[in-house]
């Protein structure tokens, strides 16, 4: 019973290593294509794929205007992450963190 005490901390330490490491270096979107509906395939500086659906976010007088498809799919990277040509922008940290069904390692 000890060793799986042990085992599960020191799998805790890791994965708290991990996150440490992971944010030394800031994520960064490097490519960005568009998948379908308010989704956006995104890959991060650091490897990491994922799909993230916009459409939590597409609310209030910056974003309620991108619920227009021909608007919404008018993004392109800039700074690191995706904007779109009427100043709206997500934190790349916020992408990153996200969960997506469609994460993984490249």
């Amino acid at each position: 019973m000890r060793w799986s005490g042990r085992s599960r901390l020191q799998r805790f330490i890791k994965q708290a290593h991990d996150r440490v490491n992971a944010m030394k270096t800031l994520p960064h979107v490097v490519e960005a294509r568009y998948v379908s509906g308010y989704r956006i395939a995104l890959v991060f500086n650091t490897g990491v794929r994922k799909t993230v659906d916009f459409s939590r976010w597409l609310r209030g007088p910056l974003f309620g205007p991108l619920r227009g498809r021909e608007a919404f799919r008018n993004f392109f990277i800039g700074g690191g992450t995706i904007c779109w040509p009427n100043g709206a922008d997500i934190a790349p940290e916020t992408l990153y963190a996200g969960q997506s069904a469609s994460e993984r390692a490249a």
